[in-house]
Order: C-alpha cells, then sequence, then structure tokens
C-alpha cells in the first residue's frame, strides 16, 4: 500500500461481479483518469480517497468519483428525507460560484461552515477548506444526495443521474483549485498588497476568481468572524484606480462581508451574546441603517461595517443583513422570553423601527408579511390565554383584548380578534359581572365607556366593532335603568335648569356610553331647557355675566355631545 497521510484507491465492478481494488495511486487527477480509462462495458468504477487517522489508527474513507452504475449509489437510509433545496441548474464548475449555488452551499453546509468558521467564497477558493470538506465522509455525499432528489422532482432525471453528474461537477471543480494551488497560481497578499494585487488582475479572465482566493487565504488566519469584518473592510481603504478593478475589488469584498453576514452563527458571534431576540433584531436594524452606536463590547469590524453601510456603499452585504432580520423575525423564537407582556411591548417597537429603515434592501411588504406571521401567534389559544391571563374580571379581559388589537399586522389577524371579541362580549360571564352589585354602579359605568371607546379608536373589524360598542351601550342602559339612575339624579336638583345642568355632566362624563344611554341623558337635558322661560332665567343677569353663562352652557353642551346652536341659537331668537 502507498505510503503518506493520503492516498487514492481505485475499485472496479463488473456487471454481475463484486468490488474490487484496481490500483492505489497518491495522485488525485491519476486516479480518477485511470478510473475513467477502466469504466465502459457495463463496468462500474469509483475513486475513494483514503485519509489517515493516526489516533484511530485506521483510514476514513470517502468516494469522490463515481462512474458506471445505473442504479441508485446511495445506501442513505434518510435518501428520500429532502430539505428544502431549490433544483439548481449546474452544468459546469463555474456555477458552483454563482449567487445561487452559494446560497444552497450555505444551507446544506450550514452546521460544517459554522463550525470550521468559514463562508461558501472561502471554502470554494480555498484548497485547504476543500480538502477538508472531501474528507468529512458522509457530509458532503448527503449534500449532494439532497440536491439530486430536489433536480430530479423537478424533472432533471432520475437520482442516480443527478447524483453521478453532480458528483462530476464538483470533482472538476475541486480540481481547478487543486491545480491552480499544485502549480502555485493562486496569488496571496503575501506577495502583493492588495492595491498591487487588484491592479495586476485588472483585465484577467479570471480576476474575480484569483482575487477571491487570495482573499480567502488571508481570511484563514482570522481567529474570529469580526476579523474577517475587519480585514476585509479594510481594503476598502486601498482600492485601485483602475475602475475596472475598483468595481472588481469592491464585489469581492461586498461578496465576502454579504456571506459572513448571512450566517446566522457569524451574527450571533458578531454582535455578542444578546439578553433576547427582540435586542439581537434591534442590533441588527441600526446596523442596516448605519445608526449602530459604538459601545456595548462590538468589534472594530462590525463598527467598520456599520460606517460603510451608511453609505449604502455595500448592497450585497446590506441586502444580507436585511434578509438576517427577516429570518429572525420568521423564527419561533420569542423576542422577549421573559414575559408575554414583554413580548408586545418588543414586537411593536420593532415593527415601528424596521418600518422606519424599510427601503429597497429591506421592502415594506416583506417586512409586513413577516409580522403578520409573527403577530398571527399571539391568537393561538394558550398564547392568548396567557395574555389575558393577569385580568382580575371579565371586563378587564375584554379590554387586554381589545388592547391586543394595537398588536397585529394584517387584516386576517384582526379578522380573526374580531370573532374571538364578538363571542367574549356575548359571554354569560361579562354580563353577569356587570349586573351583579358585588362592584360599585358607577364603577361599572366608566368600565363600559373606557371599553367602548377602546373598541371605537382599534382597528378591530367593523362588524364586530358595531356589535361590541352595542352590547356595551345596552349593559350601560340596563344598570341605568336597574337602578333608576337619571330619576335619582332629577329628583335631587331644585328645579329645571339645575336638573338639565346635572343632565348634562352627566352626558358629558365618563359614566355613560355613546348611543341609548347618552341618548337618554341628552334627551332628558334638553326637554328642561326647552320648558318655557328656563333659558332666560338661567342666561339673564348684566350683560358679562349673561355671556359667561352662555359660554359655560355651550362648552357643557359640547362636552355632552349637543350641538350648542341648536339650543342656544334658538334661545336668543327667543
Amino acid at each position: 500500500m502507498a505510503t503518506g497521510k493520503i492516498h487514492y484507491e481505485i475499485h472496479i465492478k463488473p456487471a454481475k461481479g463484486k468490488w474490487k481494488m484496481a490500483g492505489v495511486m497518491q495522485s488525485r487527477d491519476a486516479a480518477i483518469r485511470h478510473a475513467r480509462e477502466l469504466s465502459g462495458g457495463g463496468v462500474a468504477v469509483q475513486v475513494t480517497k483514503e485519509t489517515h487517522q493516526p489516533n484511530e489508527g485506521n483510514y476514513l474513507s470517502v468516494c469522490i468519483f463515481r462512474e458506471g452504475m445505473t442504479n441508485n449509489w446511495s445506501r442513505d437510509p434518510n435518501a428520500g428525507k429532502v430539505d428544502l433545496v431549490e433544483a439548481l441548474p449546474c452544468f459546469q464548475p463555474g456555477d458552483l460560484y454563482s449567487f445561487e449555488s452559494r446560497q444552497t452551499i450555505a444551507r446544506l453546509l450550514r452546521d460544517s461552515l459554522a463550525r470550521w468558521r468559514i463562508t461558501p467564497l472561502e471554502l470554494l477558493h480555498h484548497p485547504g477548506h476543500l480538502e477538508r470538506l472531501e474528507s468529512t465522509g458522509t457530509v458532503l455525499q448527503a449534500a449532494v444526495q439532497k440536491v439530486a432528489i430536489a433536480q430530479s422532482q423537478a424533472g432533471e432525471g432520475s437520482v442516480a443521474e443527478r447524483v453521478k453528474t453532480l458528483h462530476k461537477l464538483i470533482s472538476d471543480a475541486m480540481k481547478i483549485v487543486f491545480v491552480d494551488h499544485g502549480k502555485n497560481k493562486l496569488p496571496t497578499f503575501d506577495e502583493n498588497d492588495f492595491t498591487a494585487l487588484t491592479e495586476k488582475l485588472d483585465g484577467h479572465p479570471r480576476s474575480e476568481y484569483l482575487l477571491n482566493a487570495a482573499i480567502a487565504h488571508e481570511l484563514e488566519q482570522c481567529e474570529s468572524w469580526d476579523r474577517k469584518l475587519s480585514t476585509v473592510l479594510q481594503w476598502i481603504t486601498e482600492l485601485p484606480a483602475s475602475e475596472t478593478a475598483k468595481r472588481q475589488a469592491l464585489t469581492s469584498i461586498d461578496g465576502f462581508v454579504a456571506e459572513i453576514m448571512s450566517a446566522s452563527s457569524a451574527v450571533k458571534d458578531i454582535l455578542g451574546q444578546q439578553e433576547s431576540l427582540g435586542d439581537a433584531i434591534t442590533l441588527l436594524v441600526r446596523l442596516f441603517s448605519g445608526q449602530l452606536a459604538d459601545g456595548n463590547n462590538l468589534g472594530a469590524g462590525v463598527l467598520a461595517l456599520n460606517r460603510y453601510l451608511a453609505t449604502d456603499r455595500l448592497p450585497q452585504s446590506k441586502m444580507a443583513i436585511a434578509g438576517r432580520i427577516l429570518t429572525e423575525l420568521e423564527s419561533n423564537q420569542r423576542l422577549a422570553p421573559n414575559s408575554i407582556e414583554d413580548e408586545l411591548v418588543v414586537t411593536k417597537k420593532i415593527g415601528a423601527q424596521i418600518t422606519l429603515a424599510s427601503n429597497n434592501f429591506l421592502p415594506q411588504e416583506q417586512v409586513l408579511d413577516a409580522f403578520r406571521e409573527r403577530t398571527k401567534r399571539f391568537l393561538v389559544p394558550e398564547t392568548l390565554e396567557q395574555i389575558l391571563a393577569g385580568a382580575e374580571n371579565p371586563a378587564q379581559r375584554v379590554g387586554k383584548l381589545i388592547m391586543l388589537s394595537e398588536h397585529l399586522v394584517g387584516n386576517a389577524n384582526r379578522r380573526q380578534l374580531a370573532k374571538i371579541l364578538t363571542g367574549m362580549v356575548t359571554e354569560h360571564a361579562l354580563n353577569s359581572y356587570f349586573t351583579s352589585d358585588a362592584t360599585p354602579v358607577s364603577e361599572r359605568l366608566r368600565q363600559l365607556t373606557a371599553l367602548q371607546e377602546k373598541v371605537l379608536q382599534s382597528e378591530i373589524d367593523g362588524a364586530a366593532k358595531r356589535e361590541a360598542t352595542e352590547r356595551f351601550d345596552y349593559l350601560c342602559t340596563s344598570i341605568m335603568t336597574s337602578h333608576d339612575l337619571l330619576e335619582k339624579m332629577i329628583r335631587s336638583q331644585p328645579n329645571a335648569h339645575d336638573k338639565a345642568l346635572a343632565l348634562l355632566k352627566l352626558a358629558a362624563s365618563d359614566m355613560l356610553t355613546r348611543g341609548k344611554a347618552r341618548e337618554t341623558a341628552q334627551r332628558q337635558a334638553l326637554s328642561y331647557l326647552r320648558e318655557p322661560g328656563v333659558l332666560t332665567e338661567y342666561l339673564g343677569g348684566n350683560g358679562n355675566q349673561a355671556e359667561g353663562r352662555k359660554k359655560e352652557l355651550s362648552i357643557l353642551l359640547q362636552q355632552a355631545g349637543i350641538d350648542p346652536h341648536t339650543v342656544l341659537g334658538q334661545s336668543v331668537a327667543a
């Protein structure tokens, strides 16, 4: 057997035979080339990469090339279970470097990339990172399997065909990097500074690939995500004079920063440990707007990014942070874990902050969609019960429910709340509470008036709003009638104008609901004011005294919901 830490084994399998080893080589390319020569005529071939593990005294075997099999290669028991993966069309190695492909790589290899603290761009441009991926056993194979199934379901051939094609595509892409590395074609900043290298690569057909390879090599030395940000962003001050070279340099810088800010693990590391998701999103929104304040133990990298985001100079990074904000909003995690009351307050506060920050990078409709889904959870029975749990009586429960409408986004959510409210205001419990004498009459009347005002000021659906206000008015009127409220007030006053003033003050107070309750008091007051001589006597006296009383009465009429001109205009004429 060949010696060394890594070697490559070629295996063949005749159509009706078993697998057997056909050779061992030190060179990856030579092993794959030889395997291709052996394939055909019903013979299947595969090349495995064997990595020696000194601590365990054995080899880790990973298949890096397959050809000739017509049935499904996979023996993965989870082969039929597919995560959400776009069936991206990849026809040549360069397709793996596209934005869409890198997004797919980020999702498929999320855990591995987070553990290695690298981005898809770093992975694709660094031979060491590719070597590590290739040596991870089932990680790469599982990712290929998921994409193959998604592509097959999209009508792009069988799973086995897609697995074979994808393995070849990945193998060819890796080969390019390995060959360039072996021939010292991958530049580094050890030989040139950023400005010199970007100028040197200006006009080169592979300038983007080569510059990204140099950046990936440089970032390998960074011990943290923030340090990576700081390293990449410092090059903005070293941009070349040539417009084409400057544009390419900024595109690469922006691309690396965007991928860092797209990764959940990176963002958590950069922003530091926050007490809640709400605090983390608040920092992200400020960063998105370029309004992140110094302090909070934030690193130099994120503070530098904050300065550049204020100028919209890094559009990819701006979009990445916007995506991160939306992703966090759409998560199931609470914004404020300590209490549901805090959750309501923080949700509304963050909603206002994001609305102000919304622009082309963070479209308002996407923000609204995220908040529709998040606030929809407030109406889940278990959560709703937590919101109402602190109420001491049925009236307070209704009040809390009405208050909840302020925190809901979307007509569908408000309609759902309206249904719940309609059921609650007609419940026996609410009727019993307001008809019971356990609570003073004045307090019950004030509660009903306050509830009605809350409903009228809310954005609750029209029919439900009308039904609730009418129900509160009915209860208020019932209390007035059962306790002879108006009759007792009238009997307590000595004359007609005092009776009228007392009724007007009651109608203007916070004790009568809009509707029949207030209208009854208004009619009674007007009937006394329109009795012969009542207004003339009340408004009599010298000019100043009469004018003062007239002004006071005008204000009181307005407060009671009566147009002063319908009363005072007629009286003056008389």
